[in-house]
């Protein structure tokens, strides 16, 4: 990207990418080679031996098979937990140290977050432990939650579809045609149409409403969300996050 600030590739330079491709930074590694080619850099990588006919740039630096396998039947260990890799990495392991002699029942193949709690001849899986991620909002509110998380993610990929309706206090019908407002949604004046049809169905979601019934907004809220989502999907094939607030006066 020529943002380096010693290091800048000129036409003719040749860059080696003496590395395998860990699986699923494919997308970053071509768009490196791309950047430097567009550079004027010769770049030779494992992709390129087929192409250019070189020797191999890469030779991993774990154990094969018969390696892990030797080793084990070297330290003849009781138990045998495979760490490292992707989880078929830990089967494949798993199944290398039973051939050769490791007991089936002492090999444990653990996941992100399980256990193994040892003794000094015991080993048994326990309670697993959360695990993962965690965000770090930098604002200073600390650990993002998943249910905020989620929120987030949701109206940036599908937007906000926002009701305010304004209702008489005294028996929670509708005093004036409910606001809406679109973020990220859908542009709203090339939109009358499907405004004007969510306003009829924010109507009849208010007459269905059991009068008889002591007013409880929270639920309503709830019903009045689900029904719109149902409505709005129908009609866009989107899920934008509805937000429904009622003002009563």
């Amino acid at each position: 990207t020529g943002d380096h600030q010693h290091v800048k590739i000129k036409p003719k330079d040749t860059i080696i990418l003496s590395s395998s491709v860990i699986p699923g930074n494919e997308k970053a590694v071509v768009g490196l080679i791309d950047n430097l080619m567009r550079e004027g850099a010769e770049v030779f990588a494992r992709m390129t031996e087929g192409i250019k006919k070189h020797g191999p740039v890469h030779v991993g630096g774990h154990g094969h098979q018969e390696d892990v396998g030797d080793l084990v039947a070297l330290i003849k260990p009781k138990f045998y937990m495979p760490i490292h890799g992707e989880f078929h990495h830990l089967i494949y392991s798993a199944e290398t140290a039973v051939q050769n002699g490791v007991a089936t029942e002492n090999v444990f193949v653990m996941d992100n977050g399980d256990v193994l709690e040892l003794t000094s001849t015991k080993a048994r899986r326990a309670e697993r432990v959360p695990s993962g991620a965690v965000l770090v909002d930098g604002s200073g509110i600390g650990d993002v939650e998943n249910v905020v998380l989620r929120d987030r993610l949701a109206m940036a990929n599908e937007g906000i579809f926002m009701i305010v309706a304004t209702v008489d206090r005294r028996n929670g019908q509708l005093i004036s045609s409910p606001d809406i407002i679109s973020r990220g949604f859908i542009y709203m004046k090339d939109n009358e149409e499907l405004v004007g049809k969510a306003r009829v169905e924010i109507r009849k979601v208010f007459e269905k409403r059991n009068t008889k019934e002591p007013l409880d907004w929270a639920k309503f809220k709830l019903r009045m969300r689900d029904e719109i989502s149902d409505f709005l999907y129908k009609r866009t094939k989107r899920n934008p996050m509805v937000i429904t607030v009622i003002n009563e006066v």
